[in-house]
């Protein structure tokens, strides 16, 4: 399940990464200024969710796309779990119980 926490520490982190990358550039007009931080957020967040869905998608199908070699890069617990799938939904199921518990942690600490 580490991985789903770091997904949601990379997520809580991204829109201070945009806005100082942002304020970096130095961008005169303010609207498009809010356009960039706006689609680099989006991205960013879409990026770190199709990574998520692709492990999880090679985990049920049990082929390697990632990992060289023969295994998956989420290795499927036969103790834990009856079927691949079952593995997935809960790795699935951890990341919107972690996504929404980093965040509000990120939220009370600013």
């Amino acid at each position: 399940y580490g991985f789903s926490i770091i997904i949601s520490l990379i997520n809580s982190g991204l829109p201070y990464m945009t806005m100082k990358l942002t304020e970096f550039e130095r961008w005169d007009d303010p609207n498009f200024k809010l356009k960039t931080q706006l689609w680099r957020l989006f991205f960013g967040k879409m990026l770190n969710l199709a990574i998520v869905v692709l492990l999880n998608i090679e985990l049920a199908r049990g082929d390697a796309y990632v990992n060289e070699g023969d295994d998956t890069y989420i290795h499927y617990d036969r103790e834990q779990f009856r079927c691949r799938e079952d593995q997935a939904g809960v790795n699935f199921a951890f990341l919107i119980f972690s996504e929404a518990i980093v965040s509000k942690i990120i939220a009370f600490l600013h």
